[in-house]
């Protein structure tokens, strides 16, 4: 009676044997996700460096386009838009500084910290005389030169480029984000 009793060997090892994965199971599955993330990482990290760049460029864009909106919402003989006696057009170049968070003019930015953004802002005048329907490109000899009677002025064309930091020699090899603007406005 007592053989009945007692457990066949093999009945015992199977009730001993917890359910679950064995540690080369967890290993060989722990090896699979390790290589898939390998995989996969360098996706996310060009994903964030793609987001940083589209908002600096984003940023970029929109402070040209709210400068060119407040200078097209200027009169046409405003001093922003004025070009100086004898010189051929008017350049204003203004750094946006981190800690005074404002526009200030290069000449007065000095060693403050690296700014934000560069904008340089460039008016030049013209007559209708200068401009066709086939050419909308104003030539260099066609400048009408600051103290032109105003009579003989129609036409202000206003460019506004904006770009990240400093103008440097990188930002020409686009390690910048920049964008520049054209407009003209007429009398």
């Amino acid at each position: 009676m007592e053989d009945l009793a007692r457990p066949h060997p093999r009945e015992s090892a199977r009730r001993h044997r917890a359910p679950g994965f064995s540690l080369i199971e967890v290993l060989i599955a722990m090896a699979l996700a390790g290589l898939l993330l390998i995989g996969v990482l360098p996706l996310f990290t060009k994903s964030m460096s793609n987001n940083v760049e589209g908002n600096q460029l984003t940023e970029v864009t929109n402070r040209a386009r709210l400068h060119v909106e407040e200078l097209m919402a200027l009169p046409v003989d405003a001093e922003e838009l004025t070009v100086p006696d004898g010189e051929d057009e008017l350049v204003t170049i203004e750094m946006y500084s981190p800690t005074a968070e404002r526009w200030i003019d290069e000449d007065d930015y000095g060693a403050a910290p690296e700014p934000l953004f560069t904008r340089t802002t460039r008016v030049r005048q013209f007559n209708m005389s200068a401009i066709s329907q086939t050419d909308t490109e104003f030539a260099d000899d066609e400048v009408l030169p600051g103290g032109t009677p105003a009579s003989q002025v129609e036409i202000k064309e206003i460019v506004v480029r904006v770009n990240t930091g400093r103008p440097t020699f990188l930002s020409m090899m686009g390690r910048q984000k920049a964008v520049t603007l054209r407009v003209l406005k007429s009398l």
